[in-house]
């Protein structure tokens, strides 16, 4: 979710509730992760000039950052309909998944961070039954079949993402597969893992089930994402779509997609599941130069909203978002640091003294409108 931070810059003289079962989804905004950005409320300029000016050089700074929760509880919500990637661009989808037997896991598949129920991995495991395991060790063991109880159960798989779990058939069909690819860039990324024409076990017809799942770095979220999800054949017919914790305790699934709900089957659908722990950034307003981490920074306030009074040989300002315990590739914990930053044009909003010594005869005035333009309109004397 991103948030819009607020700051008040006075120039004087220069300028859940978890739920452990199914509940009822809502329809919420796509947001996506991102770098902080600070605007200038009203203008399209991105430093204090002329352009910018006021009548009582009074300046609001809004900021657009990602505001992230702690993954120990999530909120679930019904999202427009609109996959990451296009299931029929199968040639964009990355790299093929190869299973080394029917009812099995893919071997481990390593990405960026993530923060799946208050633990952090960089590994994960594809199932061929429509299900998605955190848990690295799960590389190449068995996928179950299909469920056997509502979400969330201890009998179900822990850890796991299901996108949509039931007895599917990929590894010996030649028109179904399953694509996994990593996009975008830091620190919005994007595991997209997305299954094509999985066949449907013991059906005799050409019924199909594909879906696709994305996770996002920074943000944590899991989407699922149902092109279509067939209903099934033989004995059990049940399925499920959620997600659940490692110990089955703690679990969500939508109204109507889960163990108890029988012989189920959707049509371009989506779901989006969004920590809402505690809130993780923490924000900082640094006055002058800015070097990550030093204890010379100017920290002239923290939180959502600040008041200054701008001095003129501090001419930059910067907001640092820090996200703390955030475990990087290589297993390490840090603090994860994105930062934007503001400059004061020097320009603004009058010249300091500025002198110009011309020694030619004749003279262009134009040819120094940059040095004379009045901004606030005053006075101006050429001897």
């Amino acid at each position: 979710m991103r948030k819009r931070l607020t700051i008040f810059i006075l120039f004087i003289s220069l300028i859940l509730w978890a739920f452990s079962s199914t509940f009822t989804t809502f329809l919420a905004p796509m947001e996506e992760a991102m770098n902080p950005v600070i605007r200038i409320a009203g203008s399209t300029e991105t430093e204090i000039n002329c352009n910018v000016q006021n009548s009582n050089d009074r300046f609001t700074f809004e900021v657009d950052y990602t505001d992230t929760r702690s993954t120990e509880t999530y909120d679930m919500y019904a999202i427009p309909y609109a996959p990451v990637l296009d299931f029929n661009n199968v040639s964009n989808l990355g790299t093929a998944v190869n299973f080394s037997g029917i009812d099995k896991f893919s071997s481990t598949i390593n990405f960026f961070p993530f923060s799946f129920f208050d633990e952090t991995t960089s590994s994960l495991a594809i199932g061929e039954n429509g299900l998605i395991s955190l848990d690295p060790q799960q590389g190449n063991q068995i996928n179950l079949r299909y469920p056997s109880a509502n979400i969330p159960n201890s009998t179900l798989t822990r850890n796991a993402i299901f996108a949509a779990h039931y007895d599917l058939r990929i590894d010996d069909i030649p028109s179904a597969n399953v694509y996994y690819k990593v996009i975008g860039s830091f620190p919005a990324r994007k595991m997209v893992i997305t299954y094509i024409n999985a066949k449907v076990f013991y059906c005799t017809d050409d019924r199909t089930t594909s879906v696709q799942v994305v996770l996002e770095e920074l943000t944590n979220k899991v989407q699922i994402f149902v092109k279509e999800k067939v209903q099934a054949c033989g004995a059990i017919r049940n399925s499920v779509l959620g997600i659940q914790d490692r110990y089955g305790n703690l679990g969500y699934s939508p109204n109507g997609r889960n163990y108890d709900d029988g012989d189920w089957d959707a049509f371009n659908e989506a779901y989006e599941f969004k920590p809402s722990g505690e809130r993780v950034p923490q924000i900082s307003w640094i006055e002058g130069s800015y070097t990550q981490n030093s204890p010379s920074n100017n920290i002239i306030g923290t939180g959502e909203q600040i008041t200054v009074d701008v001095d003129l040989t501090d001419l930059e300002y910067t907001v640092e978002v820090r996200y703390p315990n955030y475990k990087n590739a290589l297993g390490d914990i840090v603090d994860l640091i994105l930062k934007d930053e503001i400059h004061v044009s020097p320009f603004y909003p009058i010249a300091l003294n500025d002198q110009v010594i011309i020694c030619a005869a004749t003279v262009n005035l134009s040819d120094y409108n940059q040095y004379v333009s009045l901004n606030p309109a005053g006075n101006f004397n050429i001897t």
